[in-house]
């Protein structure tokens, strides 16, 4: 390794602490209402990120981590290639046109249109609102489409300036992950979901008589809804914090600072600092779909509490789909059978047959897309007759343009960590029984193994530890189909009628 490697490891390690922690406060700030204006510690640290040295060792390769024990040089990679591509003059000029189409619209529609949209499409018992909102929708996605098709040709050109085929097997990079690799998993997962989807969506065309793209999420949050009470927001601490108790985490993981706001969208969590400041906001809502949502949260916010590492470079997760499997193995927990029985007695059984049908929606939504991304960037005739083309395939489901544009590869992130997720439940539920999902030992299984370490140690090999998951494509995509079979359970008794 050369002097200028060497020295981006030491001076250049103090610099991006410092300006991390200002940003992340100056962020904090604004949140809060307590600050205003834009980050200087931001601004510096996108420059110290774009500084052209750092970004030629990149593209020759020099930095990358190389198989076993991830390297700080590796995760480097990531961060500077995402600042790459958050600072790209002309894809930040594309996004902000179609950032300020997306906020016109909202605007004009009423405050928090995105929040609103999401509940009437959920609870509206009123067919033709849900509609009206359905093609509202479809007339602004109508709108981004010049833009949505710049930005993929954008992307595209910038994946191949650094040496990859196109941004899909770029992100597929960034995430520690083939193409591949993930294309396995997606398409073994995909013989198991579509056709649990094309049941259920069956079953709702012979209660309702017609199914159209606006009626899926009702049908699906329709037969939960008269267990909400159930799920009220302010039973979700006392759950929490006695689950927590159960499963033997310490008094951290219940120094929790959960904040409620007035938000258009469901809930985030914001870390300020490793381990000691972090925070989850989030819209004040009831049900079953919001405290999994929030278990999720809880789930990042305990990845982070628990981590041990002093060296900065480690204190954070850059992969995306691992971040979200660790989410995602908390969320796990609500709605699984037993956790269900305990807090919500007889009740719990019926809630957990109607939650997998909700799952049948929800993988086939990120499924969907997650697909629908990847398609479009490797789409050979042109990234805009691309997008159209491939977009036709999914209109029944709603576009994400926020996604999108802003959180790109969302979906296969979410779907990926849930495959890796349930790989780590099963091994639990495996050595825990029969008190899983209770059983003490069971945070510091976590603890020892995920989160301590930080990504002081490769994701895949703490999960290959655990798992013993094959990470060949075939091996893959087998135990992505055995993983997934199960989808949709056996809600046969659902509302006598879903759709009005």
């Amino acid at each position: 390794m050369d002097d200028g490697v060497a020295q981006f490891s030491g001076e250049f390690s103090r610099r991006l602490k410092a300006l991390r922690d200002e940003h992340n406060r100056d962020v904090w700030r604004r949140a809060t209402a307590r600050g205003g204006g834009g980050s200087r510690a931001g601004q510096r640290l996108q420059a110290l990120l774009s500084d052209g040295r750092y970004l030629s060792a990149i593209r020759s390769g020099a930095w990358r981590a190389d198989g076993g024990a991830e390297s700080r040089q590796g995760l480097y990679y990531r961060l500077i290639i995402r600042n790459h591509l958050k600072t790209d003059p002309e894809l930040s000029r594309i996004l902000q046109r179609a950032n300020g189409l997306i906020g016109a619209f909202e605007r004009g529609h009423g405050r928090d249109t995105h929040k609103n949209t999401l509940h009437c499409l959920l609870n509206d018992d009123d067919r033709k609102r849900r509609q009206g909102v359905w093609q509202r929708r479809e007339r602004l996605e109508e709108r981004l489409h010049p833009l949505v098709t710049a930005c993929i040709d954008r992307r595209n050109r910038i994946a191949r300036d650094l040496g990859y085929e196109d941004f899909a097997e770029l992100w597929a990079d960034i995430c520690g992950l083939s193409g591949a690799q993930t294309d396995a998993i997606l398409n073994a997962a995909a013989t198991a979901i579509e056709p649990a989807y094309a049941r259920l969506a069956e079953k709702w065309r012979g209660q309702g008589g017609s199914l159209a793209p606006w009626d899926m999420l009702y049908a699906v949050n329709r037969p939960l809804r008269p267990f909400d009470r159930l799920f009220s927001f302010r039973n979700l601490m006392p759950v929490y914090n006695d689950f927590t108790r159960r499963a033997g985490f310490d008094g951290r993981a219940r120094r929790l600072a959960v904040h409620p706001l007035d938000m258009p969208y469901n809930a985030l969590t914001f870390i300020e600092r490793v381990p000691d400041r972090i925070h989850v906001l989030c819209n004040q809502t009831d049900g079953l779909r919001v405290w999994k949502i929030l278990y999720h949260e809880f789930g990042h916010f305990l990845c982070a509490r628990y981590n041990a590492q002093d060296d900065y470079a480690y204190q954070w997760e850059d992969s995306p789909c691992y971040h979200e499997c660790m989410a995602q193995v908390f969320n796990l927990f609500a709605g699984n059978g037993r956790w269900l029985s305990r807090y919500f007695g007889t009740a719990g059984a019926k809630i957990g047959e109607y939650d997998k049908q909700a799952d049948i929606y929800r993988y086939g939504d990120w499924l969907a897309n997650a697909k629908m991304e990847r398609d479009i960037y490797r789409c050979p005739e042109g990234e805009g007759i691309g997008f159209l083309r491939v977009r036709q395939r999914v209109r029944n489901y709603t576009f994400p343009y926020h996604y999108f544009l802003n959180a790109p590869f969302h979906f296969m992130h979410m779907l990926l960590g849930e495959f890796f997720a349930k790989l780590i439940h099963r091994e639990m539920q495996a050595g825990f029984a029969p008190s899983y999902p209770f059983a003490p030992e069971m945070a510091g299984f976590l603890i020892e193994n995920f989160y301590a370490a930080g990504s002081a140690e490769d994701w895949k090999r703490k999960v290959g530890r655990v798992t013993a998951v094959s990470w060949d494509a075939a091996g893959l995509a087998r135990q992505a189909r055995q993983i997934f079979e199960g989808t949709g359970g056996t809600a046969d008794a659902a509302d006598d009628r879903v759709l009005v």
